[in-house]
């Protein structure tokens, strides 16, 4: 039976980019690494997509708070 290797999503290059170190709770980690298992993406990317979901749903919520005052 032949398998064909499904590439994993992680960023093209990380030139020009900045590294840094998070430290996760063992059980965040766990579920962490199985997420990355199942999307078949690395848990740095993962890491990058939550992180830029969060920022755009802070700023959605900070031009809502602004437009009430």
């Amino acid at each position: 039976m032949k398998t064909t290797a499904v590439k994993k999503r992680r960023a093209e290059s990380r030139e020009g980019w900045i590294v840094t170190t998070v430290a996760l709770e063992p059980e965040m980690h766990r579920r962490l690494s199985f997420a990355a298992i199942e999307e078949r993406a690395a848990l740095t990317e993962l890491v990058r997509e939550a992180v830029g979901m969060w920022l755009v749903q802070r700023q959605h919520e900070r031009t809502k708070r602004a437009r009430k005052k």
